[in-house]
C-alpha cells in the first residue's frame, strides 16, 4: 500500500515516504507488522503534510534574505521558514530555533498568515523529537489563527496535521474525524489535488482501524473495508480526471494491499472467493507497476516488484516469486535502496524455505541479517550526519562575524568531532542503562509473579480449609437436627403408645368400677374422674401429634400442613388460607420436617403476638426451587427492636439456612408481616 500527502502548497514530498512503503512489504505474511503499519503510515502523513517542496536555495542565500531588512517582511519570513524546514530532517532543535525567530518577527509585524505557518513548522519540529503534546499544542494554535483569518486551505492543512499526530498515537477514530473535516473544506474550495490525496488517505485510515475504534464510531468490519475501498476508488477517479498518474499508481498499490490482507470472511462482500483475493491484489499491483515503470520511478518499481513477489509466495507460485524477487533485487541494488534489498532477501528466504531448500534459505537469511544490521549502522551514520549539518550551520554563522574563516573552520570541525564522540558515548551509556532497566524490570516481574503464586496458593489452601469447616458444621447441625427429630419421634411414640395405653386402661377400670357402685354420688364422682382422664388423653394426643404428626410421616408436608391448619382454623379466632402450586412430589424427609417446624413457629407467632384475624400460606414450586410465603394482617413488628426476644425468628432463619435457602422478613408496626422463604426443591430422591 501507498500513501499520498499534501499541504497548503501543492507538490510537497516526504522523506519518510519510502520507509513507509518498505514496512508494508511484510504485511503479507507477518500480521504483527500491521500495528507498526498504522504508526508509520500516519508518521509519514504528518511529515508530508507540512514538509517537503523546499526549494534549492542554499543556507547562505536563505539567511542572507532573512537578515536583509530592506526586503518585505513576507519575503524574509518565507526565507526563515524554509530555513527551518531545511533542518527538520537533520536538526529539529535548530529548526525550532529558526522557526521561533521567524515567529517573533511575524508577531511583531502582525503577519498572521506567516505566524500560523511558523507555528505549524514548530509543531513539526516537536513531532520529529517525539514530543506529541507540544506538537499538538502548536498545531492547534496555528489552526486557531487560520480559522480567525478564514484561511480554508490552511485550515485543511492544520486539520490534517492534527489528524496525523492522533493517528500516530493509534487514536485512529479521532484521526479519522480530523481527516474528514479536512476533506470537507478541500471540497468547499474545490482543490482537486487535495481532494484526491485526502480521499486516498481516509481510505488507508479506514483500512487500519482496529476493532475498538470501529466500535467507537459504530461501524462493522464489513463497513470498514467497504469504506476503505470506496474512498480509495473515489480518490483514484479524481486523480485520473486530473491526469495525476502518480496518484493513480499509488491508488492501485493501495487497492492491491487491501485485497492481499483481506480476511476471508470479508471477501464475500466484494463478490470474490477467499482464493481469489490474491488474484485481485496481483491485478492492481501489476497496474501500479506499469505506471511506475512508465514514470521511470526505479525505486518505486523495485518496491512494487517485491510486493508482487510476496503475492506469488502467498499463492505458492514459488518460481514466479523468485523471478520477481530477482528483478526487484537488481533494481534495488542499482539505486542503492538497502531497505528493499533487505526485504527481498527475506522474500528469498521465505520462498526457499517453503520450497524445502533449507541451505539456500539459510544463505538468504544470513544476507538479510547482514543488510538489517547495515541499516542499523546506517542509522548511527545519520546521527553523525546530523552533527555535520550542525557544524556547517555553525561555520556559516561564524563567517558572518569572524574574518579568519580558516581558523574558525578548524575549531568547528574539532567541536563537531568531539560532539560526535560524545554522542556515541551517550548512545552506549543509554544502551547499558536500558539493559540494566530491562533486567531490573524482569527480575521485579518474576518476584512479583512468585509472590502472587504464593498468595494464590495460600488463599486456595484457606478456601479448602474453610470448605471443610463449613462442611463439618453442616454435618454437626444435620446431626443435631436429626437427633432432635428422632428424640421427638421417640417421645411421641412413648406418649402415644405407652402413656396413652396406660391412661386408656385407667379409664376402662374407672368405667368398670362406676358400674359396680350403687351410690349415685359416688358414681358421679367416678364419672368426673373418667372425664378428666379423657381430657388428659386428648391433651396427650395433641402433644404427641405436635411433636411428630403421623400424617407428616405418612403423607408428607402438604397433607400435614393442611391437617395442622384445619385445627388452627377450628378455633375460630384466626382464619388461615392455604394454597400450593406444583407440589405433587414429596420433599425429602429432613426438608419436610424442618419446614413443618418453620410453619409451626410462624403460626404460633401469628397466634400469640400478631393479633391477626386472617393469614395466608403458599407453597410455590419453580422447577428446582421452592418459594414459601406466609402473610398475616396482624400488628407487625420492628425487627431491629426484637432483640433477644426474637428467638422464634432466629429459629426460622437457622432452619432455612440449614436447608440451603434464605428468608426475608417484611414487617412494620401496624401493617402486618410477610415472610418469604426461598430454597432448593429437594425431592425424596435427592
Amino acid at each position: 500500500m501507498w500513501l499520498i500527502f499534501t499541504d497548503v502548497e501543492k507538490g510537497y514530498t516526504c522523506p519518510y515516504y519510502h520507509n513507509f512503503c518498505k514496512l508494508l512489504s511484510y504485511s503479507y505474511e507477518e500480521p504483527a507488522m500491521l500495528k507498526k503499519l498504522s504508526h508509520c503510515l500516519l508518521l509519514s502523513f504528518v511529515l508530508l503534510l507540512i514538509t517537503g517542496g523546499l526549494n534549492a536555495q542554499n543556507n547562505d542565500s536563505l539567511l542572507s534574505v532573512y537578515h536583509n531588512k530592506t526586503l518585505p517582511d513576507s519575503t524574509r519570513l518565507k526565507a526563515i521558514n524554509d530555513q527551518a524546514r531545511f533542518y527538520l530532517n537533520v536538526l529539529p532543535d535548530s529548526s525550532e530555533l529558526f522557526a521561533k525567530e521567524g515567529l517573533k518577527l511575524a508577531q511583531d509585524s502582525k503577519q498572521k498568515k506567516w505566524e500560523s505557518r511558523l507555528l505549524n513548522t514548530i509543531g513539526l519540529s516537536f513531532f520529529y523529537r517525539g514530543n506529541y503534546p507540544a506538537s499538538l499544542d502548536y498545531y492547534f494554535r496555528s489552526l486557531k489563527i487560520r480559522e480567525e483569518l478564514g484561511d480554508k486551505p490552511g485550515i485543511a492543512a492544520s486539520l490534517n496535521n492534527i489528524g496525523g499526530v492522533y493517528g500516530y498515537l493509534s487514536e485512529n477514530a479521532r484521526a479519522l474525524d480530523y481527516y474528514l473535516r479536512a476533506l470537507k473544506i478541500a471540497e468547499e474550495v474545490k482543490d482537486k489535488y487535495v481532494i484526491a490525496n485526502t480521499l486516498g488517505n481516509i481510505g488507508i485510515i479506514y483500512h487500519e482501524l482496529h476493532d475498538t475504534a470501529c466500535a467507537r464510531i459504530k461501524i462493522s468490519q464489513k463497513q470498514k473495508y467497504l469504506l476503505a475501498m470506496d474512498y480509495t476508488l473515489r480518490g483514484m477517479k479524481v486523480a485520473q480526471a486530473e491526469g495525476d498518474s502518480s496518484g493513480v499508481a499509488i491508488s492501485y498499490g493501495n487497492l492491491g494491499g487491501f485485497y492481499s490482507g483481506m480476511p476471508d470472511s470479508i471477501c464475500r462482500y466484494f463478490n470474490i472467493a477467499p482464493s481469489e483475493k490474491y488474484t485481485k491484489a496481483l491485478e492492481y499491483q501489476t497496474k501500479c507497476l506499469q505506471l511506475k515503470e512508465g514514470m521511470g520511478h526505479t525505486q518505486d518499481v523495485a518496491f512494487t516488484l517485491s510486493n508482487i513477489g510476496n503475492l506469488y509466495l502467498s499463492t505458492k507460485e514459488y518460481k514466479k516469486a523468485l523471478d520477481f524477487a530477482n528483478k526487484s533485487f537488481r533494481l534495488a541494488k542499482e539505486v542503492e535502496d538497502v531497505d528493499t534489498e533487505r526485504d527481498v532477501q527475506l522474500l528469498f528466504y521465505k520462498t526457499y524455505k517453503a520450497m524445502g531448500e533449507p541451505a539456500k534459505a539459510l544463505t538468504h537469511y544470513e544476507l538479510y541479517a547482514v543488510l538489517r544490521d547495515s541499516i542499523f549502522r546506517e542509522e548511527n551514520k545519520q546521527e553523525i550526519t546530523r552533527m555535520e549539518m550542525k557544524y556547517l550551520y555553525d561555520k556559516k554563522a561564524a563567517q558572518d562575524s569572524v574574518r579568519n574563516a580558516d581558523e574558525q573552520l578548524v575549531k568547528d570541525a574539532e567541536i563537531a568531532m568531539r560532539d560526535s564522540e560524545l554522542k556515541e558515548e551517550r548512545s552506549r551509556l543509554y544502551n547499558i542503562i536500558g539493559l540494566a532497566l530491562f533486567l531490573l524490570v524482569t527480575v521485579t516481574l518474576v518476584l512479583n509473579q512468585r509472590r502472587s503464586n504464593q498468595k494464590r496458593k495460600s488463599l486456595e489452601e484457606k478456601q479448602v480449609l474453610l470448605k471443610k469447616i463449613n462442611h463439618h458444621q453442616e454435618e454437626l447441625f444435620n446431626a443435631l437436627l436429626s437427633g432432635q427429630e428422632e428424640e421427638r419421634k421417640r417421645i411421641a411414640v412413648e406418649l402415644h403408645d405407652g402413656l396413652g395405653g396406660l391412661l386408656s386402661t385407667v379409664k376402662l377400670n374407672l368405667d368398670t368400677y362406676s358400674n359396680r357402685l350403687k351410690n349415685e354420688q359416688d358414681k358421679a364422682d367416678v364419672l368426673k374422674s373418667v372425664a378428666l382422664v379423657d381430657e388428659v388423653c386428648a391433651d396427650l394426643r395433641t402433644i404427641s401429634h405436635n411433636m411428630m404428626p403421623g400424617v407428616l410421616v405418612k403423607l408428607g408436608l402438604v397433607s400435614a400442613t393442611k391437617d395442622y391448619l384445619e385445627k388452627v382454623n377450628a378455633s375460630g379466632s384466626l382464619k388461615i388460607h392455604f394454597e400450593t402450586y406444583d407440589m405433587e412430589e414429596r420433599l425429602n424427609e429432613i426438608t419436610e420436617i424442618a419446614l413443618f417446624r418453620v410453619l409451626q413457629e410462624a403460626t404460633n407467632n401469628i397466634i400469640k403476638h400478631a393479633k391477626a384475624t386472617k393469614a395466608g400460606i403458599q407453597f410455590i414450586r419453580h422447577d428446582a426451587s421452592l418459594t414459601i410465603m406466609i402473610e398475616d394482617n396482624g400488628s407487625g413488628f420492628d425487627r431491629k427492636k426484637t432483640g433477644a426476644s426474637g428467638m422464634g425468628l432466629k429459629s426460622i432463619e437457622s432452619r432455612v439456612s440449614y436447608l440451603g435457602g434464605k428468608v426475608i422478613f417484611d414487617s412494620q408496626p401496624g401493617r402486618g408481616t410477610s415472610i418469604i422463604i426461598e430454597l432448593p426443591y429437594k425431592t425424596g430422591l435427592n
